[in-house]
């Protein structure tokens, strides 16, 4: 199942992705993102929400997380205002329980941390994020590629990349994630 399922991964990125230059490239790139298990490293962060700092007490471990990773090459307190586009996403996974958890990880610039923290508490966001300001989570991750369309991606219970895209932006992405996570 799981080689189907990075098949046809790969299949879909490829015909999503057509009008870049070299759909090569991004094979190779989701073939390498899926050839170990993403480490979160979340217990390395700081984890705040819009009343301030929190931490997130997780009693069942969900099937599937969606990861959502804002390193520091983007403005993290621009990216970080429009993360409540994400609540529709988020509501939907809580009403069909515990198979799906939002992870939001962002790695500010050191001198963005203060407009980081209060762009979390004001954005509307109806998720924790959390703060990496050691930037454990690109370290323990070396085969992350650069660029920020595979910065969010599904993971499954074994922490191995199914989906490399972002649900939000590209409703085929959306798609084939409701067909995994809620068969």
């Amino acid at each position: 199942m799981k080689i189907i399922v990075c098949i046809f991964n790969a299949i879909v990125c490829g015909v999503i992705l057509v009008g870049c230059s070299d759909n090569h490239d991004i094979e190779e790139k989701i073939s390498s993102l899926q050839s170990q298990p993403i480490k979160l490293c979340v217990d390395e962060m700081r984890c705040r929400n819009k009343y301030g700092d929190t931490v997130v007490v997780d009693s069942v471990k969900p099937r599937y997380r969606m990861v959502v990773y804002v390193d520091s090459s983007a403005c993290s307190p621009c990216t970080l205002d429009k993360m409540f586009v994400w609540n529709e996403s988020i509501k939907k996974a809580r009403r069909q329980g515990s198979m799906l958890k939002h992870v939001f990880i962002v790695a500010p610039k050191p001198e963005q941390i203060e407009d980081a923290y209060l762009s979390i508490e004001s954005n509307g966001l109806d998720s924790p994020v959390y703060v990496d300001t050691a930037y454990a989570f690109r370290k323990a991750n070396p085969h992350l590629p650069d660029e920020r369309m595979y910065h969010s991606f599904l993971l499954d219970e074994k922490d191995s990349v199914v989906i490399v895209g972002n649900p939000i932006e590209n409703p085929k992405i959306d798609s084939l994630i409701n067909v995994i996570v809620y068969k």
